[in-house]
């Protein structure tokens, strides 16, 4: 038995088919073609992985353009009756694409199934469904286009389906002369299950029938006079003929008093719907007929079960489909059985038609038809919180994350492709957009709208995989309409969406500005990441400007008043490839590290907005939220490095190389950690994981599954992954289960999680998470900490409290089985890297007991995926035996660059006196740093307005002045910024970043007094830096004097002004006389807190802060 996803099973159909024809004397090979699409869009890397295999097995993968042109190809691959084999028997075809890919492919599908298929060969389509839209624009099933074409359908509902009736698609097709459908659900897909793979398995039969495929050279009536009756009947009554001959219809149970029809994946909804409920379906009179051929279904095997039983129940997901056809098959037979299916016997609403079904849904329909179950009562848990989902957004150093974004008055397009996520951002939110389009569609709207709207432009985002695809149409089509239309032609070199493949028949950019040229494009610009990368031999179409990134909001205002069709190819490769490659060895490691210098930082936020890096995360420090760079996830774009703050730094080595921490990682605790005693599970053992996609859940779900099989149990279960790559949630079901016995559903239901493992304790809390939890028995292990999503670093609603998170999970599970730990810190404290975080929450679910594995089956499946996962494992051993061992272990750090020298402390307590206790400590930290900014007497002038305040109040208003003040007071000018770089440790920075040996350390700044000389970047330099930072951090006590060299400089007039307006805003709002309430006045005092930034920032800060406290002296009664 191996452990095999879906994709990985239909890759393995390619050799085990191949296995079949050869014990069967026939020397045949498989051409393979399609297109990635989820939920199979990783099979052409799956069968890629095939390595020397493909060959061995002649399996030959050629990737197609779109999905038709796919189709088309392995349509060729059965002409062996036009043009005869060279060597071989025949030739088998597999093409692969989801549902709206065989949409488009129609018109070939047809063509293609009425020649039928070639000499010993046989066509089968691997069609991925998405039922859910988890990762398409809709919801898809590929069951009535198949029957449209004629084309029979098989439904596998699980990975040992899927290789059974995978090897029966293929001999089907060849004994039928038809090609044939596999209905491939995202939950069969994504799955994951114990598979026997061995050739002995299958055992293929063709019926006695006297039927006799004979393959066409030709297609079409002329050639063909009885083409329509050999596709419409012979070939499909010969496909059901052999579908009762290999008895792959299966009827389960003896019941009489209801029969349930349901296929594939359904069919374990319906077994587990009555696990759940603890009842035999022979208890309560139930049989069960599983169709393997869904289209056309079977007509003996339907009459054969509808005289077992009473009455039917037909159980599918979307519109009726086999329900359809057994209504028909049973009225011509005559037969009078009662059969219910999307409408109950009053005409009711009973399956549901839209959506994806689950085992709760399937009770609840079993409840309304069926005396005797009981549908398991659903679960409400309490809505505790309405929390925010986790949206999906780009990559850190995505370049989507500046490419798409548009002039804010633009009328812009989106389509498929990562590129989408634009809908989904909270920075978008005011962004004017027209509907996405399907792949090949994109601008083509706007031939139909544009005459009738005053609009006057679109800008139109393509993906290069999509212009690949069909793009090139469109923009054709817009040309020839003569519409005023850009596209912005978003060029990374790879099909991030589906697994970073190479896009098929993507030309290189200089060549690509030649097609766009011949087909009419008025004018091209290019903004690439490195613009002299093309070098001086490349060769352009006419006209074409190639300008740097930073150049792209330029170029599209440009554009924009050029009538006619337009192109702006951005580009830059994939960051998430990037990534990939790098680890590969094929690119080289950027050694240029970011470190932001949070002293400096002023928590403003424009780095984030300027970047939209899920790397610059928020940090909470005793000045507020500042932002950090978490450099394990940088993928080393540098836009962060925009705009005119001065706190940004970069540490490079010298030496050229950068490898893992230099510091000798922490050891273990010492002592001997107890084995928990656990047993194998007797039943079916539901593990269900929530996560953050790129964060390392599927591994963690992989290393369980993996030791669960070498243990001896069966696995199933499913990752439900959708647009998790983009930072998106993902969840995982994993079941483990005696050998033999039933898998059940892929999917987890409700109240059955026995182990809830979160690494995201944002979705832990979620209600439709905790639906899965059963207090008393479910033990939940989690990481303690939250990651804000993309649209909380975009500014969208804040995270909620942690604490309420926690309780709410602890509420559902019950407090004494809920184990919260920080999984991440320990992760990124011992090997650099958050990644093995989920692997540390596997050793803490061990360690308590909730993990009913061997020890030893564990660390081998461990050791399988590298020593850091094993040592992560024994991390969270120690973490749920010993926390205060593990806490000892691991490196301090509480290291912080804004504790004041302890002379300035000395001298502020003496200053400090005649306060209230509850905030001598507060003002002593603050005079003292004070001190550290200038001097004394600066001290002093914080005082003077403190002390007055805190004479008359003890409580929010002091506090409120006292951080105010001092944030005014201590505004960072020249002065300030070189004394708090040079406070920084660079030594430890360089150190956290796995630097060895010497290194560089560059200032990335935007003097005020060059930004109004008219440069407009920053000028980054090193040595030269740190020499003026000596100098001015000597002169600092010039500042404010007639003597300052900056003091003439507007920002600094600005900062100087509002020392002025602050304190006048103190002595208005603390006069006896006030008509302001006292909440008003603690808001007004505080105000000041929001005013963040440098430069363009500060100066919008300033003036919304002056807009506020205008507001709130407006509300004097």
């Amino acid at each position: 038995m191996t452990l095999l996803s879906g994709v990985d099973a239909l890759a393995r159909l390619l050799v085990v088919r191949t296995q079949v024809d050869v014990r069967d004397g026939l020397t045949t090979a498989t051409m393979v073609s399609g297109y990635p699409g989820s939920p199979l869009g990783t099979f052409d890397l799956a069968v890629d992985r095939l390595g020397p295999e493909l060959a061995a097995h002649r399996i030959v993968h050629r990737p197609g353009v779109n999905e038709e042109l796919a189709l088309a190809t392995v349509w060729g691959s059965q002409m062996g009756a036009a043009v005869g084999y060279d060597g071989i028997d025949g030739v088998a075809g597999a093409w692969y694409g989801k549902g709206p890919g065989l949409d488009r492919s129609g018109d070939s599908l047809k063509h293609a199934n009425a020649m039928g298929v070639g000499p010993s060969g046989g066509a089968v389509l691997f069609c991925g469904d998405d039922p859910a839209a988890k990762s398409s624009t809709l919801t898809c099933d590929s069951q009535p286009t198949f029957a449209d074409a004629c084309v029979p359908v098989l439904y596998p509902g699980n990975q040992q389906e899927l290789l059974d009736l995978g090897v029966h698609a293929f001999r089907l097709s060849r004994y039928a002369g038809c090609w044939v459908g596999m209905k491939v659900v995202t939950a069969v897909a994504d799955g994951l299950g114990t598979v026997d793979a061995s050739v002995d398995r299958q055992h293929p039969v063709d019926p006695e029938t006297g039927w006799q495929h004979r393959p066409l050279a030709t297609l079409g009536p002329h050639a063909v006079p009885d083409q329509e009756v050999l596709v419409v009947e012979r070939r499909l009554a010969a496909a059901q003929e052999y579908v009762r001959a290999n008895r792959l219809d299966r009827m389960v149970g003896t019941g009489t008093r209801l029969g349930v029809v349901c296929a594939g994946k359904t069919y374990y909804d319906v077994v587990q719907a009555f696990a759940d409920a603890g009842l035999d379906p022979d208890d309560v009179g139930v049989r069960i007929l599983k169709p393997a051929l869904t289209y056309p279904v079977v007509p003996e095997t339907v009459r054969e079960f509808a005289a077992s039983v009473d009455e039917i129940l037909v159980v599918e997901e979307k519109r009726p489909f086999v329900e359809v056809q057994l209504r028909a098959l049973l009225h011509e037979a005559g037969i009078g059985v009662p059969v219910r299916g999307k409408r109950d016997a009053g005409g009711r609403p009973l399956v549901s038609s839209v959506g994806e079904l689950d085992p709760s849904a399937v009770a609840a329909v079993l409840g309304r038809v069926l005396p005797g179950f009981v549908a398991p009562p659903v679960r409400r848990t309490l809505a505790l919180l309405d929390l925010p989902g986790r949206a999906p957004g780009y990559c850190s150093g995505c370049p989507h994350n500046r490419s798409t974004v548009a002039p804010a008055d633009a009328l812009v397009g989106g389509g498929v492709g990562c590129h989408g996520i634009l809908y989904f951002e909270a920075r978008n939110a005011a962004l004017r957009t027209l509907p996405p389009t399907p792949m090949g569609a994109e601008g083509v709207p706007w031939i139909g709208l544009a005459p009738f709207v005053a609009e006057q432009h679109l800008i139109q985002n393509l993906g290069d995989g999509t212009l690949s695809h069909s793009g090139t149409l469109a923009i054709r089509s817009c040309v020839a309409a003569g519409v005023n239309i850009t596209f912005k032609i978003l060029y990374n070199s790879a099909v991030a969406m589906t697994g970073g493949q190479d896009v098929t028949g993507l030309p290189d950019v200089p060549s690509l500005t030649r097609a766009l040229h011949a087909e009419g494009v008025q004018r091209i610009v290019v903004c690439a990441e490195e613009p002299s990368r093309y070098g001086r031999k490349a060769q352009w179409a006419p006209g074409v400007r190639v300008l740097g990134r930073d150049r792209l909001t330029a170029s599209q205002d440009e554009l924009r008043k050029v009538a006619g069709v337009t192109v702006l190819i951005y580009d830059q490769r994939c960051a998430a490839e990037s990534r990939r490659l790098r680890k590969q060895g094929v690119l080289p490691q950027p050694q240029q590290r970011v470190v932001i210098n949070e002293a400096v930082c002023e928590g403003c936020g424009d780095c984030a907005a300027k970047s939209n890096c899920l790397s610059v995360l928020p940090h909470d420090t005793e000045f507020g939220v500042k932002r950090r760079v978490h450099d394990p996830s940088c993928n080393s774009d540098y836009t962060c490095l925009e705009g005119d703050c001065p706190a940004f730094v970069t540490i490079t080595p010298r030496n050229g190389s950068r490898k893992r921490p230099s510091r000798k990682r922490p050891a273990l605790p010492n002592g001997e950690l107890p084995t928990p005693v656990v047993a194998l599970p007797s039943q079916r053992f539901s593990v269900y994981v929530t996560g953050i996609g790129g964060t390392g859940v599927v591994t963690a779900c992989r290393i369980l599954a993996t030791a669960a099989r070498d243990a001896g149990l069966d696995v199933s279960g499913l990752d439900q992954t959708g647009l998790s790559q983009k930072a998106g949630a993902v969840v995982s079901h994993l079941h483990l289960t005696p050998p033999g016995a039933d898998p059940g559903a892929a999917t987890t239901s409700e109240g059955g999680a026995d182990l809830y493992l979160s690494g995201d304790l944002l979705q832990a809390a979620a209600p439709r998470h905790l639906a899965k939890v059963r207090a008393g028995h479910t033990v939940a292990v989690l990481e303690q900490d939250l990651t804000p999503t993309a649209t909380m670093l975009q500014g969208g609603p804040a995270a909620p409290d942690t604490d309420r998170l926690r309780r709410a999970v602890a509420e559902q599970v019950g407090e004494g089985s809920v184990h919260v730990v920080d999984a991440r810190r320990v992760a990124e404290r011992v090997f650099a890297d958050h990644l093995p975080a989920n692997v540390v929450l596997l050793g803490v679910a061990f360690q308590r007991g909730a993990l009913p594995l061997p020890l030893d089956a564990l660390d081998r499946a461990l050791g399988r995926r590298g020593a850091d996962n094993r040592r992560a494992f024994e991390w969270g051993r120690w973490l749920a035996h010993d926390p205060a061992a593990v806490a000892a272990a691991l490196p301090a750090d509480d290291r912080t660059m804004f504790d004041p020298s302890p002379a300035a402390l000395a001298t502020a307590a003496d200053l400090v006196e005649e306060v209230p206790p509850g905030l001598r400590d507060l003002l002593i930290r603050r005079t003292a740093q004070v001190i550290d900014y200038q001097d004394v007497r600066r001290a002093q002038r914080y005082l003077d307005l403190v002390r007055p305040v805190a004479a008359h109040d003890r409580g929010e208003l002091t506090r409120a002045v006292a951080e105010s003040w001092f944030k005014l007071l201590t505004y960072k000018d020249e002065y300030e910024v070189a004394r708090l770089h040079l406070a920084a440790d660079h030594d430890r920075a360089a150190a956290d970043l796995g630097i060895d040996g010497d290194y560089r350390v560059t200032y990335h700044l935007h003097p005020p007094v060059l930004r109004r000389l008219g440069m407009a970047r920053k000028l980054p330099l090193g040595a030269p830096y740190a020499l003026a930072f000596r100098l001015l951090r000597r002169l600092r006590r010039l500042r404010g004097t007639r003597w300052d060299p900056f003091g003439l400089d507007p920002d600094r007039r600005t900062e100087r002004a509002l020392l002025v307006e602050y304190a006048d805003l103190i002595a208005e709002i603390t006069r006896p006389d006030t008509p302001l309430d006292y909440r008003t006045r603690v808001a007004l005092a505080s105000s000041a807190l929001s005013i963040k930034g440098y430069g363009p920032v500060k100066d919008r800060a300033v003036a919304a802060w002056r807009a506020e406290v205008a507001a709130l002296r407006d509300q004097t009664p």
